[in-house]
């Protein structure tokens, strides 16, 4: 919850002391205990407004809330905790910023770091909302054009992705992020040679560049080339042991090659790994299907 919010609720000016939001917490928290109130939305409000308290006291508590016309306190603030993690808390303090600061360089920093923040929880739109703005205050913000990319190919705009890695590339020719971020653009396109391209050029630039290897392997099975892909899975393996993803990838590529029990081997490291994988079922089912085929392989 941002400051900003965490005020409204309140139904405070943002320059209210800590006394006036005691008090209007307060009143609020009587007036919509579930115990009291049985309206339909109380318990939500209820819970709306001890948010709202938590985030201001634990701002003040840090007693550079709204006191302080810094705006490099704030922003050196918000980079810390976007580096712990704490991107909510983060993106309080790069609004904060960006308050202080709108069209200086700190600002368009704080935009991306924002828009970085939004993407990490989830909140794609405003992210390219604040990366566009972060643009608008730098035409030639590279890392920006990156970040921007990624979010619209995770939104399924990989043509106008691929056009934001373009333009990343152009002024850095050398960023293999935007080159493995383009290839799995155009690999999500079908344009599997050209994203293998990328992922060449990706891998040539940074050796040791694991999620290429294993982007470029995924390319390689979608052309039938298993074999190949699973040496790039085995450097990817090599690089980081526990790179539970690559396990995943190598599986499914010995399981259509037929290795159903090597396959089975992979998916069950997988799993050990990463018990929590966003793409657990699919290697459940994969796994159920690898054993079915060896056990009719093991019957004829």
């Amino acid at each position: 919850m941002t400051l900003e919010y965490a005020y409204e609720i309140l139904g405070l000016n943002s320059g209210a002391s800590r006394e006036d939001a005691k008090k209007a917490y307060r009143e609020l928290v009587k007036i919509y205990h579930p115990d009291k109130n049985t309206a339909t939305n109380a318990a939500v409000m209820f819970r709306l407004i001890q948010d709202a308290w938590n985030c201001l006291q634990s701002a003040f508590e840090e007693e550079i809330i709204y006191s302080t016309d810094d705006a490099e306190t704030y922003y050196n603030r918000g980079v810390a905790k976007f580096n712990l993690g704490q991107y909510e808390s983060a993106i309080t303090d790069f609004d904060m910023v960006i308050r202080l600061t709108s069209d200086g360089e700190v600002a368009y920093i704080a935009y991306n770091y924002r828009g970085s923040a939004k993407k990490l929880l989830g909140q794609r739109e405003a992210a390219l909302a604040d990366f566009d703005e972060a643009i608008r205050l730098k035409p030639d913000y590279v890392e920006v054009y990156n970040n921007r990319g990624v979010v619209k190919s995770e939104l399924g705009l990989y043509f106008d992705a691929i056009a934001d890695f373009d333009t990343t590339i152009s002024l850095e020719p050398d960023h293999a992020y935007a080159y493995n971020n383009r290839g799995r653009a155009k690999s999500n396109l079908q344009d599997h040679f050209a994203a293998i391209t990328d992922f060449d050029t990706a891998i040539h630039l940074k050796p040791d560049y694991i999620e290429a290897y294993k982007n470029r392997g995924n390319t390689k099975i979608d052309l039938g080339q298993y074999f190949d892909a699973i040496i790039d899975f085995n450097e990817a393996i090599r690089l980081k042991p526990d790179y539970a993803d690559a396990y995943y990838a190598r599986g499914n590529a010995r399981h259509k090659m037929g290795l159903h029990e090597e396959a089975i081997n992979d998916f069950d490291v997988a799993l050990c790994l990463n018990p929590n994988d966003p793409y657990i079922y699919a290697i459940y089912a994969l796994r159920a299907f690898a054993k079915f085929s060896l056990k009719q392989y093991s019957a004829s």
